[in-house]
């Protein structure tokens, strides 16, 4: 892999096909995360990143969901303040784009 993503963004009848370099991306973090952490707080698996103690943090304008480690147990959904966390599939349209942009920030990275 050239270290990017591939992700197939589809819209049908049963929402977006959930492609991301043979991997189930379960949630997707978009543009209009704070970076509060509080979804950093609620992950019980520890698959969000980057924390303010990680190099990078500073520097990205958002946070992003691992889809290797993440469990789809949707903690992170209700403890979001600005609603910037979806489900795959209910991501509203014009923000597919962010699945790839989340898949990308882990491709080849070790967290």
């Amino acid at each position: 892999m050239s270290g990017t993503a591939s992700w197939t963004g589809v819209r049908n009848g049963m929402g977006i096909a959930r492609a991301v370099s043979g991997n189930n991306m379960a949630y997707v973090i978009t543009d209009t995360c704070t970076k509060d952490e509080l979804c950093v707080e609620a992950c019980p698996v520890d698959c969000i990143h980057p924390k303010k103690d990680e190099p990078g943090f500073e520097e990205v304008l958002q946070l992003y969901v691992n889809p290797e480690d993440c469990i789809d147990c949707g903690a992170c959904v209700p403890v979001c303040p600005t609603n910037s966390i979806f489900i795959l599939e209910e991501l509203p349209p014009g923000l597919e784009h962010f699945a790839a942009k989340n898949a990308n920030f882990f491709a080849g990275a070790k967290h």
